[in-house]
């Protein structure tokens, strides 16, 4: 070895040098114990208790309250402010409307907010950080859907957002986050799935397949979990009912058509309602006529099982006065909306812990590669079964799905380089276009940082000091 090594020291002229003869035994010297170095410690991501993670509440910004004020949130309703103290220190950051890119954090003794760009900064709870786990606070005409799809986008943060509620339903939630769910892990997870399947050229048999099956299987075959299932015909509205009273699940996953009809005039009150087996939509105060929530976490693939956008993502995507057209612009007319199931459902008594689910419709384009036929919906596996049933919070769980979308808009922006230069037909850029919105449209309602008990022996998040 007598070529020369080369650095990137400067003293004139480069330096550089063979290895000596030692080499080989300074090589396999022993390390000396007891080095430090300055590295932080070490900390799970998802660990939104670890000053390095952390976690925040978003707001609209507004100019009608003091500075201090602001920081502590007064602006939000009271249970708001209790958990954000209880949390503390937990920053509170804002959002406006001309500036979607960036987000805004007061600071005592100053006039004016620090900007901090949502992408590439620094994450955690010190000045001039956004925590990695953030839940949004406020109506879609103040903190919008293209607000939360920009920080699913970000793979260092976990969002989700709490809808508008009652204060008693508010109060309820807040209360279960900041004590009521941290109750010794069952001996068993229960879960159920529950997956509609019309006929095979129906999405409905796509979704129960590469969707509710490989996640039921993944369930079947832990022994910590007992799960139980409600396929095709018995995916009745009432078998989902009477199941939810008898078995009170930690874990529901449901696939099936969301219902927005009727046509020509959507109902707002039954707009992302899951559609049975029969093809009636089920109501959410039949469901929890004899079930309460009390802390579970429900995964929806359902068209608008999360809400709606105005106007429509889609818009102008299908041929004009098509079905899926109609739908989409009379459903946009509706408004930007959180669905109602969620809503009833967090706003329970006993609530659910997060809701999961799609803005809009999701295609059979977006779970399936068309020339390969083969299923794209592994990373959703993997986010419902690894992540949620080890006990990990479900706005880092949903992360493994959210991550595809880069490659995804990759993938777009090669396609759209080689229709503008001639080389490709435009329809290149629709798969990968398709995808990407998509998967950045899958939202946690409730806050992201909520997560199941783990029956596999992880181990519990332990408070930081100062948390």
């Amino acid at each position: 070895m007598t070529d020369p090594v080369l650095s990137n020291a400067w003293r004139g002229e480069t330096a550089a040098g063979p290895f000596s003869p030692a080499a080989g035994r300074w090589a396999v010297r022993a390390v000396q114990p007891g080095v430090t170095t300055a590295a932080p410690p070490e900390h799970d991501p998802w660990d939104w208790r670890a000053p390095q993670v952390g976690w925040g509440l978003v707001l609209a910004d507004t100019d009608r309250f003091s500075v201090a004020d602001l920081v502590a949130a007064k602006d939000a309703p009271e249970p708001l402010q209790d958990l954000v103290a209880a949390r503390g220190p937990a920053p509170v950051l804002r959002w406006r409307p001309g500036q979607p890119d960036v987000l805004l954090r007061y600071y005592p003794g100053f006039a004016d907010p620090e900007t901090i760009p949502i992408g590439g900064t620094p994450r955690g709870i010190v000045d001039g950080a956004i925590p990695s786990f953030l839940m949004l606070w406020g109506g879609l005409d103040r903190l919008p859907w293209r607000l939360q799809y920009a920080l699913n986008l970000d793979p260092r943060i976990f969002a989700g957002r709490l809808p508008a509620m009652s204060d008693d339903a508010l109060q309820s939630y807040v209360t279960a986050l900041l004590g009521e769910w941290d109750a010794p892990p069952p001996a068993h997870a229960q879960a159920l799935v529950w997956a509609t399947d019309h006929r095979p050229a129906d999405i409905s048999r796509l979704m129960r397949l590469i969707v509710a099956e490989p996640v039921r299987a993944a369930y079947e075959t832990d022994a910590d979990i007992t799960v139980q299932s409600l396929g095709g015909p018995d995916a009745t509205a009432a078998q989902l009912a009477a199941t939810l009273a008898a078995q009170s699940p930690d874990m529901i996953v449901s696939t099936s058509h969301g219902f927005t009809g009727p046509e020509g005039a959507p109902d707002r009150e039954r707009l992302g309602w899951l559609v049975d087996a029969e093809l009636e939509p089920a109501d959410p105060a039949t469901l929890l006529a004899g079930w309460q929530p009390d802390g579970a976490i429900w995964y929806a693939h359902a068209c608008c099982g999360a809400g709606s956008d105005s106007p429509s993502t889609f818009a102008g995507l299908f041929e004009k006065d098509s079905s899926l057209d109609r739908m989409l612009t009379e459903v946009a007319g509706l408004g930007s909306l959180v669905a109602p199931l969620p809503i009833a459902l967090l706003s329970a008594s006993r609530p659910l812990r997060a809701f999961v689910g799609h803005i809009e419709p999701t295609y059979d384009w977006t779970i399936r590669d068309r020339p390969s036929q083969h299923a794209l919906t592994a990373d959703l596996v993997t986010a419902l079964y690894d992540h949620l049933m080890l006990g990990r919070p479900v706005g880092w769980a949903l992360n493994s799905f959210h991550l595809r979308s880069g490659a995804e808009a990759a993938a777009l922006d090669d396609a759209r380089g080689d229709v503008l230069a001639g080389h490709a037909e435009a329809d290149t850029a629709l798969a990968p276009r398709l995808r990407f919105l998509d998967r950045r449209s899958l939202v946690v309602l409730g806050d992201p940082a909520v997560a199941l008990p783990s029956t596999a022996g992880a181990p519990p998040l332990v408070p930081t000091p100062g948390s």
